[in-house]
């Protein structure tokens, strides 16, 4: 499939709502084998469809665990507290932690603009979604 740019802290989608998916159709299902790939190359264990610029709700998890990927499609949150929406992993940090990396985010992103990150396609495994994976 395909190996999409990541969205970086600071692009706009990350903080959208993401839209219900209708019906997994064969766009959603060639959407989470993009995922996949694009999660695979960067060397993650999960990615939601906001991270590849796609308001929608889906996202993949693959924990290395032997076991095959997981496709989360429309999840919901069974239990909560309080209201939550377009929150990032900072965001449940304390104020000093945050601006500490916020601070070393800026100096790393120095320089470069945009928010997308290119992820190179070779590193990505020759293995479609549900398949076996093999032992290392």
């Amino acid at each position: 499939m395909t190996v999409r740019p990541i969205h970086l802290l600071g692009s706009p989608v990350l903080r959208q709502r993401a839209a219900e998916v209708t019906a997994a159709d064969d766009d959603v299902r060639a959407l989470v084998e993009d995922l996949l790939d694009t999660m695979r190359a960067d060397k993650g264990i999960g990615l939601a469809a906001n991270q590849v610029g796609i308001a929608c709700r889906v996202a993949v998890v693959d924990a290395n665990d032997g076991l095959p990927p997981l496709a989360l499609i429309n999840p919901v949150m069974v239990e909560r507290a309080g209201s939550v929406n377009g929150v990032l992993f900072i965001d449940h940090l304390s104020p000093l932690k945050r601006r500490l990396l916020l601070n070393k985010w800026r100096r790393l992103r120095k320089g470069k603009e945009g928010f997308l990150k290119e992820v190179p396609a070779a590193a990505v495994e020759a293995r479609s979604f549900g398949e076996e994976r093999a032992e290392d």
